[in-house]
């Protein structure tokens, strides 16, 4: 059964904006996940530079969902990134249908415009609210990934 085991927002200039692990990872392994999601970055631009390139204007570049960008190991990053060019990151330990990758980056996606709406939030800041935080992790609980 696949497993979500950390959710991350980079944003346009690669600066992690909010970054969480879930379930019984050690710090060595979040250290290691965390410099996956950095390692993942270069095939996401890469993607997203191929979209561009046969769509010069971006018109048809609105929150794309880009699937599973890079494995390693046990573990697969998924990304979907958004017309303002913020990375939304998935990693889970085995392989999850990307429907519901799709679904939970994209509601992560709603959480985030929710967040930079806020009169508050400083963009392009890393996000600190516990209420996103939790909610994030709502959404995390909620999330039942099945094999494909």
């Amino acid at each position: 059964m696949p497993q979500l085991v950390a959710i991350a927002i980079i944003g346009r200039h690669s600066i992690p904006l909010f970054v969480e692990t879930y379930g019984d990872v050690s710090e060595e392994t979040e250290l290691w996940l965390q410099c996956t999601m950095v390692s993942s970055l270069d095939p996401i631009e890469e993607r997203v530079r191929t979209i561009l390139s046969q769509d010069p204007k971006g018109a048809g570049f609105d929150n794309k969902y880009l699937g599973a960008v890079m494995p390693a190991g046990e573990y697969h990053v998924h990304a979907a990134t958004s017309n303002t060019l913020v990375k939304l990151l998935a990693i889970t330990r085995g392989t999850a249908r990307d429907m519901e990758l799709k679904n939970l980056l994209r509601t992560l996606h709603d959480m985030y415009t929710d967040q930079v709406c806020n009169p508050f939030y400083e963009l392009e800041t890393p996000i600190t609210s516990a209420t996103f935080r939790q909610r994030v992790g709502k959404l995390v609980n909620d999330t039942q990934l099945k094999q494909p």
